[in-house]
């Protein structure tokens, strides 16, 4: 693709866009007769589109400038694609019918599992960052002749404890005002 200096779209500092100058709905109260078309003010010094050196010559003179800065060195960068040996691009993700699609394949992701809190047998809990840790300190905690696989292990059995019951009506609160004295 080669630059093209034109079509070029040249705009003034100058430029009002086009506003309402008042409410008709406000100036005319519903209950009359004939709906009043709503007024503006048309746009000043819009923006224009040249397709030859003459026409951008002309409303430069009047205090036109391009909309952005021309630059063919610019627009040369930014379509190049060299080509990188080895490189891979992914299909995914992909627009299909407006539609936002992700790769059908992919793995699904879940909750991370580690950095996790571990609680040793004895002992206060602490983090470890990954499964070699985990198993490193497992090993640790586990005697000669213990089966490592053992999935009813105590340390691995969750504990479950029953809320207390409390009974009868809660204690009644006895307020005291402090007197001015």
């Amino acid at each position: 693709m080669e630059y093209e200096r034109y079509p070029l779209v040249l705009r003034h500092p100058a430029y009002k866009p086009a506003r309402k100058i008042a409410d008709a709905a406000a100036a005319h109260p519903p209950e009359s007769y004939f709906a009043q078309p709503e007024q503006w003010e048309a746009e000043k010094y819009p923006q224009v589109t040249v397709m030859t050196p003459d026409q951008e010559e002309y409303y430069t003179s009047k205090g036109y400038a391009p909309a952005g800065m021309p630059n063919a060195a610019a627009f040369q960068t930014a379509f190049a694609s060299p080509h990188v040996a080895g490189r891979t691009t992914s299909e995914w993700p992909k627009m299909v019918n407006g539609v936002m699609m992700q790769d059908p394949n992919a793995p699904v992701p879940g909750p991370a599992e580690y950095p996790k809190y571990l609680t040793p047998p004895k002992g206060d809990p602490f983090v470890v960052q990954s499964a070699a840790e985990e198993q490193k300190y497992r090993k640790l905690w586990s005697g000669p002749g213990d089966d490592e696989d053992d999935e009813d292990d105590e340390v691995n059995r969750p504990v479950l404890t029953l809320p207390k019951k409390r009974r009868g009506r809660p204690p009644k609160v006895k307020f005291e005002e402090k007197r001015a004295e």
